[in-house]
């Protein structure tokens, strides 16, 4: 072995760098074994079989190294991958043994593996991934850095944590600069990323501006939930145009959510807009599957307006007041509040407030048609067996306890009572009287139809009470004509629009058409010397006859004679006259010199200047008294025979009074 001439030192440069590498590994390791002698020397290495293997020349400053082919493949010098002695090596590292160095394949100028099914360990020979890098120490187990002076690495270290420009990362990913996302930038600068520390937001750059991303820093966490105060939120939609806005132009859900029970009660909203609760398959705008609570502090809880006219007041509006005590339903509109089945209205609350049903037109506070003969308009019913219902039947017949009502008012209810103000109405039928309706509490009663048996008298009303008035009835005001009591009845004698038994009083102006007949008649004032405390008396004057009576005084004149001028209708309304002449003042003879002619007849006295009093009588010709004479005798009715009109004038019992069965 020839001893070389020179080596500087171990960074001795040779013409071909990867060479020269080896040499120097060579050299050093040849330095360590025999020390210094082995410098200035060639150097020839030989196999066992005393093959060369390798040759080192000694050429001054620099030198040069020769492989023998049949014992080192350099496979590819220029990337420092070498098949030396059965291994293969990369650089220094082994990375296989020369059995494996068909795996390995070169395309200048890139090194590859060829097999599919291996792995490449760094660090580890059991690589679980094409590339495994188990790194044990705090060096970092994958690192690249560019070659300029403020070093950018990327690096990954042994925590795991990767890093982009930096050396320490302190996240799973650190980044230091701009980053550059997606593969539609049409220049450098498009698709940059950064993160504003001012506005708080990320931020991608277009080539011409940053623009937002939304959102980014504006998400604030409190425990385990996050919140976004300010600005929209957009899913599907970059231009948001409320706090939360979702466009689907899919078919799949727009929102959902969902309980963790197997019966799923979801919140939905299709794509189409509908919304769904307790349901995913909603059949109108809102569906709801269960029970709905609403509520409201005297606000609108439910609204229907008419999106036909922008801002208009709803047509319909629900809301409850502040104490929660009433609940009410409107139609803001002018208006009423429509209800109806299979497309027609039934039942209509008009702006009037009147309620109809069967009619669109209530003319009444409760207005109701039934347009069938075989339907109740109305009906109410307890909810025993024995069903006694009330009833208004389709004709307007009322019923109560039948659903059959045969008349108007059709009662058939046992003990057949009515109660109204405290007072309790009865309708029945006794052994001794027959009373349609009877009105009565413990000291007043009053009789509707009042039939007594055996005997045929029918009263219309009776009324009995301990106070004041047994009915007091008062006309008012309003009308031309007013009656307090109007009553009527037949013109038979024995029919009477009116029956009063005791004393009566009549205030004003008694005005009687036909005949009036009493028991006696007077009038009465008051007593004009004691009008404070007294009354005055004077009876009628009675004639079989209906006799007119006319008086006055005259004085004759020098000739002894007077005319006595009687009323212009004298004539018209008597006949059959009579006359009476008494002098007064002096004896003088008084005669009718001329009867009644021309209204007027004539007096004459045998002496001159004598003042004489007349009368002259007249029974009533008129059309009424002519067709109405008075019958002086008449006989009594057979129920009244043996009846008294004045009993107690005769000595006789009040029960023998006529009318007194009618008490």
């Amino acid at each position: 072995m020839k001893k070389l001439s020179y080596v500087s030192d171990l960074n001795t440069s040779f013409s071909d760098n990867h060479n020269s590498y080896i040499l120097k590994c060579l050299l050093m390791l040849f330095t360590l074994a025999w020390g210094t002698e082995m410098l200035g020397q060639d150097v020839i290495i030989k196999d066992n079989e005393e093959q060369v293997l390798m040759q080192f020349n000694d050429e001054g400053s620099t030198g040069s190294i020769t492989f023998f082919p049949s014992t080192i493949a350099p496979l590819d010098q220029v990337n420092k991958l070498y098949n030396f002695d059965g291994n293969l090596y990369w650089e220094r590292v082994k990375i296989g043994t020369a059995n494996e160095a068909a795996g390995w394949l070169f395309s200048s100028p890139n090194v590859f593996l060829k097999d599919k099914t291996h792995n490449v360990g760094i660090g580890t020979g059991s690589p679980l991934g094409k590339l495994h890098i188990l790194q044990e120490s705090t060096a970092f187990a994958f690192r690249v850095d560019d070659a300029k002076s403020d070093l950018t690495p990327f690096i990954i270290d042994d925590t795991g944590n990767v890093g982009v420009g930096t050396l320490s990362p302190t996240q799973k990913l650190e980044v230091v600069g701009k980053f550059k996302l997606g593969d539609d930038a049409t220049t450098e600068s498009e698709g940059v990323m950064r993160f504003n520390t001012t506005t708080d937001e990320f931020e991608g750059f277009n080539g011409t501006s940053w623009l937002s991303f939304g959102g980014g820093g504006k998400w604030l966490s409190s425990g385990s939930d996050i919140y976004f105060n300010t600005g929209n939120v957009g899913v599907g939609s970059a231009s948001p145009l409320a706090k939360f806005y979702v466009i689907q132009k899919g078919t799949t859900d727009a929102f959902r959510v969902d309980d963790e029970d197997p019966d799923t009660t979801p919140f939905i909203i299709k794509a189409d807009g509908k919304v769904g609760i307790g349901t995913d398959i909603p059949l109108s705008q809102l569906y709801v599957v269960g029970e709905v609570g609403i509520e409201s502090n005297n606000a609108p809880i439910l609204g229907f307006y008419d999106s036909s006219i922008l801002g208009a007041p709803s047509i319909l509006e629900g809301y409850l007041t502040i104490a929660y005590d009433k609940m009410y339903l409107e139609n803001k509109m002018d208006e009423g509040i429509y209800f109806g089945t299979n497309d027609q209205s039934r039942m209509i609350l008009d702006n009037l407030g009147n309620l109809g049903i069967g009619t669109l037109t209530p003319n009444a506070k409760t207005h109701i048609i039934q347009e069938s003969n075989t339907i109740d308009a109305f009906r109410v019913d307890d909810d025993s067996s024995d069903s006694s219902p009330f009833i208004i039947s389709a004709s307007g017949n009322v019923g109560i306890g039948t659903e059959i009502p045969s008349e108007i008012f059709d009662l058939v209810k046992e003990p057949y009572n009515i109660k109204m103000a405290e007072r309790k109405y009865d309708f029945f039928t006794r052994e001794t009287d027959s009373i349609a309706l009877a009105a009565y509490n413990t000291d007043v009663y009053a009789y509707l139809a009042y039939h007594l048996k055996d005997i045929d008298n029918i009263l219309g009303v009776d009324f009995t009470t301990n106070y004041y008035y047994g009915i007091k009835v008062n006309s008012g005001t309003s009308g031309d004509v007013r009656y307090g009591i109007y009553a009527s009845a037949p013109t038979e004698p024995s029919s009477y629009a009116g029956f009063f038994d005791g004393n009566t009083t009549v205030t004003g102006d008694l005005d009687v058409d036909g005949t009036l007949t009493k028991g006696s008649g007077s009038f009465k004032i008051d007593h004009p010397l004691n009008p404070e405390n007294k009354y005055l008396y004077h009876s009628f004057v009675e004639s079989p006859d209906m006799m007119n009576v006319y008086n006055g005084n005259t004085t004759t004149g020098p000739d002894g004679y007077a005319t006595v001028e009687l009323p212009s209708y004298f004539e018209a309304l008597n006949k059959d006259f009579r006359y009476q002449l008494t002098v007064i003042g002096e004896f003088a003879q008084a005669i009718i010199s001329k009867k009644i002619d021309n209204n007027q007849f004539e007096i004459r006295t045998d002496k001159p200047n004598i003042e004489v009093s007349w009368q002259v009588t007249g029974i009533r010709n008129d059309a009424y008294a002519q067709k109405n004479r008075i019958q002086v005798e008449v006989d009594k009715k057979p129920e009244d025979q043996g009846t008294y009109i004045h009993p107690e004038a005769f000595g006789k019992s009040e029960k023998l009074k006529e009318g007194y069965e009618m008490k």
